[in-house]
């Protein structure tokens, strides 16, 4: 049988984000249903790129157990991309316990995949007094999570370098981010 994208919808966690939206610009040029869940919803640079008006924006919070319900309900696919750079604490919360909780939802909402977007030194020995230690540790933590909930089903990809162009408002800004 012939895999048929409409058949399929999927949750991109983050989708604001340049990452995310990329997956999501990505998504909707092979005809696949996508939702995002995000914190401000639609972008408001969507009204200049026409494949943002083909997405389900859910505007809503990562640690709101009922916006991440919402968000996984009817959905076989969730890719979270949700990650932010700041104190150690912070980064173990944005990096970590976010993607966790979306886990965690992807699961009871009985999703059958789970994509988290990593980094390629996740799993190296990074020692706790290092600047960016929350950061590599809350993805570590992600990627334990998904073995747990999703053993045969869940993905941890993990780039070296992302780089590209990011809309933020009326304007492109380079971005080339080597953690």
């Amino acid at each position: 049988m012939a895999y048929n994208p409409r058949q399929h919808t999927l949750l991109v966690v983050g989708g604001n984000g340049f990452v995310g939206s990329n997956i999501l610009q990505r998504a909707v040029a092979k005809g696949i249903e996508v939702r995002s869940l995000n914190r401000s919803g639609k972008p408001t640079w969507g009204d200049q790129v026409p494949w943002v008006e083909k997405v389900e924006w859910i505007q809503g919070d990562v640690f709101s157990p009922t916006d991440l319900a919402k968000a996984v309900d009817g959905v076989t696919g969730v890719i979270t991309t949700v990650g932010a750079f700041g104190s150690n604490e912070f980064m173990q919360k944005m990096c970590g316990d976010a993607n966790i909780e979306v886990v965690r939802a992807a699961k009871a909402g009985e999703v059958d995949r789970v994509v988290f977007i990593s980094e390629s030194r996740v799993g190296k020995d990074i020692p706790t007094w290092a600047p960016l230690y929350g950061y590599f540790n809350g993805k570590q933590r992600v990627e334990d999570a998904i073995a747990a909930h999703f053993p045969t089903t869940g993905v941890c990809l993990r780039p070296g370098m992302i780089y590209g162009t990011r809309r933020v408002g009326n304007y492109l800004l380079p971005l080339q981010c080597s953690v």
